[in-house]
This record gives C-alpha cells, sequence and structure tokens, in this order.
C-alpha cells in the first residue's frame, strides 16, 4: 500500500477491517496519497472555504469491498 508508506505526515492507517483509511487529525492535506493510490480511493476537490473568497483542498477516501 504505497499511500501509507509515502505519506510524509503519517496520516494513513489499517483499521480493524483491513480498510486504508484517513487520520484527518494528521492529515495536511499534501495530496501524496491521492497521486500514488493504485485504487483511485481517494479524491481531491477545491472547496470553497467560508467567509473567505479563497479556495482550499479537502481529500476524501472511500472504502472498496
Amino acid at each position: 500500500m504505497s499511500c501509507l508508506k509515502l505519506c510524509p505526515y503519517n496520516a494513513m492507517y489499517v483499521d480493524v477491517d483491513d480498510y486504508v483509511k484517513i487520520d484527518y487529525s494528521k492529515c495536511r492535506l499534501c495530496s501524496v496519497c491521492f497521486f500514488v493510490c493504485p485504487y483511485g480511493a481517494i479524491v481531491c476537490q477545491w472547496v470553497p472555504i467560508p467567509s473567505s473568497s479563497q479556495s482550499g483542498l479537502d481529500i476524501h477516501h472511500s472504502k472498496f469491498a
């Protein structure tokens, strides 16, 4: 699982059901996991930041059965 090995913030982990998850308290939105995930399970999207004219990056992962 390349995302686990390459995350510079150690924000990726395997849960009790053997799914790779993101620990959002450690994630710094660098998007390395997005680029290295061989399954396309991680989605990055720009979202507006409330009360700001700037945008930010939001990273999500999906569960594969």
